[in-house]
């Protein structure tokens, strides 16, 4: 499901249980990422199968910094049989709060 900025900040405020993934490059990952975020580049050899190994009774958060490659993941996971899957729609340009840095 696809969701702006201010529904993801209330998705991330109202429910603990919610698993944040980051599927941008490592550099842009250092960049700034929404706090608490794992790291997946799903550009790098292996990200399928770290996707597949995913729990699918799980509830995800993805994003990137246009929308674009998290569109890519929100379909694949889709096709898996996830259900509990949201998408910051536009990427890191739908999200007006802080980032947190590693």
């Amino acid at each position: 499901m696809r969701i702006d900025g201010r529904k993801c900040f209330e998705l991330l405020n109202n429910n603990d249980n919610v698993t944040i993934i980051d599927v941008r490059s490592h550099e842009d990952f250092l960049t700034g990422h929404l706090p608490n975020a794992q790291h997946l580049d799903i550009l790098q050899y292996g990200s399928y199968t770290q996707i597949k190994a995913l729990d699918p009774t799980q509830t995800y958060l993805i994003y990137c910094n246009s929308g674009l490659r998290s569109s890519s993941i929100l379909r694949i996971l889709e096709s898996l049989g996830f259900v509990l899957v949201y998408m910051l729609q536009n990427g890191l340009q739908d999200w007006e709060w802080a980032l947190e840095f590693d």
